[in-house]
């Protein structure tokens, strides 16, 4: 997406599968610009809480779908084309989710504003339809 789209919603849906002691936390990393790949990903812990990931917090295991929103769009707006997000660990706790490999994987769901053009071009069809209603019922009514 551009640096300067918008976006009407964004979620993070993780399929938790089980939890215990303190949970953990989901983060958000909002300070760098500069993206790690590989090893060093696993080093990056995020600077602003998103969601508490306590037993209390997450309820029965199962899908949790967690508004993540303003962090995606803060991260839009800073030109970076990525979002880095952390699960810390907390001691003698545990958060278990499933993987991508077991067919419930965790995933981001992002909906885009649309632009003005594509509203133009999805109201194109119906002005043709009103102007075809329109001249069928001017027939109808001089025959």
């Amino acid at each position: 997406m551009p640096e300067s789209s918008g976006i009407e919603s964004a979620t993070l849906n993780l399929h938790v599968t089980g939890i215990s002691g303190n949970g953990s936390s989901l983060c958000h990393l909002g300070k760098t610009a500069t993206p790690a790949i590989g090893d060093a990903s696993q080093c990056l812990v995020g600077d602003q809480l998103v969601f508490d990931l306590s037993p209390a917090a997450v309820g029965d295991p199962g899908w949790l779908s967690i508004d993540v929103t303003s962090q995606i769009q803060n991260d839009l707006d800073a030109g970076h084309a990525f979002a880095a997000f952390s699960l810390p660990y907390k001691s003698y706790s545990w958060l278990e989710f499933s993987s991508a490999e077991s067919g419930a994987g965790a995933y981001l769901s992002v909906m885009a504003v649309p632009e003005p053009s594509g509203i133009v071009i999805l109201a194109l069809p119906l002005t043709g339809l009103l102007r075809r209603r329109r001249h069928s019922t001017s027939a109808a009514r001089q025959g």
